[in-house]
């Protein structure tokens, strides 16, 4: 994501699926150690190594952040596209049309 310099969005999806009262403001937030314990009980050894170096990954560049997405809430999607239209700058490059420059006296005739 650093090196290629492009606009990214990192969504957080399937929040639906989640139970009501369940805890995703602390993935959210990144309190990458109190993941990475999380993490160490529950998943197999095998993976410790991993989970341990994309947390030392995520603390090292703090630029990941994420965005929750809940198809049945329509603020979250509406939040979830604000973020994208943002990140790409939607409508910033767009010409004002004839309309748009017209002052209160204009629209006459």
């Amino acid at each position: 994501m650093i090196n290629l310099e492009l606009p990214h969005i990192n969504v957080l999806t399937k929040c639906d699926l989640l139970q009501e009262g369940a805890d995703v403001d602390r993935f959210l937030e990144g309190d990458t150690e109190a993941i990475i314990a999380d993490l160490r009980d529950s998943m197999q050894p095998r993976y410790r190594k991993l989970n341990q170096a994309m947390g030392d990954l995520l603390d090292e560049y703090s630029l990941v952040s994420f965005v929750t997405l809940n198809r049945e809430d329509e603020d979250s999607i509406e939040l979830c596209l604000a973020h994208v239209n943002n990140c790409i700058q939607y409508g910033e490059d767009l010409e004002p049309t004839g309309r748009d420059m017209m002052t209160d006296g204009d629209d006459e005739g």
